[in-house]
């Protein structure tokens, strides 16, 4: 990856393609002026060292404009942003056509000396004169969402390309988030957590893991539920289950969030939603079950675990969720006397009955709730008080 304000030798042999149709100091052409040889290696790294050099050369060949970027970034090594900047200038205009040096120039401005607006116009047309580069687009991308109100759109575009020309810098970002929260420097992590979410709008697992990085930093933040249900949205919409993050363990971590924070309708919404979805799944029905549990609405938890229990009589799930309700309710379990797992596998799906209200005190009646099973032995099953 190149660094927004340096150059290596691998980017000067390739990116400097336009501005040298030859190799440095050897036959340069003659719109460039004459060749000079300046007596010394110009490595990227003898570059500070040799700034002096580099400047009596540059001014025996004031038109050579490889000798006037290299000057520039020895410059902005030596921390002499204003300098660097004007030779800078100086380059874009032998070479307007040339795209690293407007970008060099952008990055500069935006980083070291606060000029957004010039900064970002400098490497919008670099983008422009090289729509390819994944470096040019990172860094247009970065210097947008500095702004006080970044154009999401157009960050996202150019992020979107960053991305595309090297699929690893997605991951790298993320490593130094990573690396941020490991030297404690929570608000670092959480600024650039949610600059890449914002920056990778469609992907659930970047929601995730800025709404992760923000509920770390700060216990019930309000910035990190919304990022946790903005990727509980998208994953929702994605039938497969395998892609991360696991809908069920988002689902429940987002239903764990919201209760602590106090906001049980909205855990009660996330749950009605993933159960909505997969309406026979097991881990679905049970966190809604569990949350109007939490919510102290167990005729409500009794009532999901009877739909649950219509729409898969085959499954024992439910029948032992109905179980442990009535455990809650303070009532004994069904009959003890039966196997649990014949008690459950029980087709003919019998349901937990309700005291008539003429009776409160008197045993209930024996019923049998559902569909007629009457050649099945187990068709009617005993009650308890």
């Amino acid at each position: 990856m190149r660094h927004p304000g340096w150059v290596t030798t691998a980017v000067l042999g390739a990116s400097l393609a336009g501005l040298l149709t030859l190799p440095v100091f050897a036959e340069p052409p003659t719109s460039d002026g004459p060749a000079h040889d300046p007596g010394f290696e110009l490595a990227p790294e003898n570059l500070p060292i040799h700034a002096d050099k580099l400047k009596r050369a540059l001014q025996a060949n004031p038109d050579r404009v490889d000798l006037r970027f290299y000057y520039a970034q020895a410059l902005k090594h030596l921390e002499r942003y204003d300098e660097a900047a004007e030779q800078l200038r100086a380059v874009v205009r032998l070479k307007p056509e040339n795209a690293l040096p407007r970008a060099d120039l952008g990055n500069l401005l935006v980083s070291h000396l606060g000029q957004l607006d010039e900064g970002i116009g400098y490497l919008r047309r670099a983008s422009l004169l090289a729509p390819d580069d994944g470096q040019i687009a990172y860094d247009l991308a970065m210097a947008l969402m500095r702004l006080e109100k970044p154009p999401l759109d157009e960050a996202q575009c150019a992020f979107r390309v960053a991305v595309k020309a090297n699929p690893d810098r997605l991951q790298y970002l993320w490593d130094e988030v990573e690396e941020a929260k490991t030297f404690n420097r929570l608000d670092l992590a959480r600024q650039k957590a949610v600059k890449l979410a914002l920056l990778d709008p469609d992907s659930a697992l970047s929601w995730y893991r800025a709404a992760k990085v923000c509920l770390e930093h700060e216990k019930g933040s309000t910035t990190g539920l919304l990022l946790m249900q903005r990727s509980f949205d998208l994953r929702l919409g994605n039938p497969d289950d395998r892609v991360d993050p696991p809908i069920f363990l988002l689902s429940e971590r987002l239903v764990e969030e919201l209760l602590q924070a106090k906001r049980p309708k909205d855990a009660e919404d996330v749950a009605r939603r993933l159960m909505g979805s997969r309406p026979t799944n097991e881990i679905a029905n049970m966190l809604l079950i569990n949350v109007y549990q939490q919510m102290g609405q167990i005729d409500q938890a009794e009532a999901a675990a009877r739909k649950w229990a219509k729409r898969t009589p085959e499954s024992g799930a439910p029948f032992k969720a109905l179980a442990d309700l009535n455990v809650a309710r303070g009532q004994r379990p069904p009959s003890t006397r039966l196997s649990s797992g014949l008690l459950m596998s029980r087709k003919c799906a019998w349901l937990t009955p309700k005291r008539p209200e003429s009776d409160t005190n008197g045993p209930r009646p024996w019923r049998s709730i559902g569909r007629s099973c009457d050649s099945n032995p187990m068709s009617r099953m005993p009650t308890w008080g």
